[in-house]
């Protein structure tokens, strides 16, 4: 049980004439594969757009809900809040409302999948994998994704430059970084830059185990299952 609801969210259309019509048919058919809708979360009352993307829910906004040590509930009037909250990994068990969670890197990467076919980039969007060797000589998987990015799309998750922050600093950035869950290993926390024209997925431990004052948060982005929420409508 997911707690908040989901909502629809219509537009209304005035048909004037044939081009019209055909122009409502059009967005019917989006809309029955890309549907929009609103949540609700019960918890603070905060309405988030979703939309559905490879059987999944997607938040199309980086969560607000505020924890004791994230970063807009110190500081509330950051100019940083306008786009979400920022977090530690340790919220990350929590931080979505029940029934949500934080997604992982091959949930991304589904939706990467079906915004590259969406948009007809197969034949020039690369991927590129590779294995980082971090502190201690653990490996962990990395991956570069070339010639797309997830910004300003408002079609599907728009994500929006919203920089991070560090210790006591916000850092203005033209690109986003979001937390994920490992699918593997949650330590180091693996996370996301979505940059304009490329998205790197990997991990590192430096800024958090050798360096307390530099620790990073970083936004959150909550999906479920479609089949969990979208048909019933809670």
């Amino acid at each position: 049980m997911t707690v908040g609801r989901i909502q629809r969210r219509g537009k209304k259309n005035i048909l004037h004439n044939n081009q019209a019509f055909v122009a409502f048919l059009l967005l019917s058919a989006h809309l029955s594969v890309y549907g929009q809708h609103t949540f609700t979360d019960a918890r603070e009352g905060s309405e988030y757009e979703i939309v559905e993307i490879a059987d999944y829910h997607w938040f199309k906004e980086n969560i607000r809900y505020k924890t004791p040590t994230s970063w807009c509930s110190e500081n509330p009037n950051s100019e940083a809040c306008q786009y979400g909250n920022y977090y530690y990994p340790t919220d990350l068990v929590n931080i979505c409302p029940e029934g949500w969670r934080v997604p992982t890197w091959l949930e991304y990467r589904a939706a990467i999948k079906e915004i590259e076919r969406y948009y007809g980039l197969s034949d020039s969007v690369k991927y590129v994998t590779n294995q980082q060797n971090l502190y201690k000589d653990l490996l962990l998987d990395s991956e570069w994704i070339v010639n797309l990015s997830l910004m300003d799309d408002s079609t599907f998750l728009d994500m929006a430059a919203t920089g991070w922050v560090e210790g006591n600093k916000w850092k203005p950035s033209e690109y986003t970084t979001v937390w994920i869950i490992h699918d593997v290993s949650n330590t180091p926390q693996p996370h996301v830059h979505i940059q304009p024209n490329e998205i790197i997925m990997h991990s590192h431990g430096h800024h958090v185990l050798d360096k307390p004052k530099n620790m990073r948060r970083f936004a959150v982005r909550c999906i479920c299952d479609a089949d969990q929420d979208g048909r019933n409508g809670k």
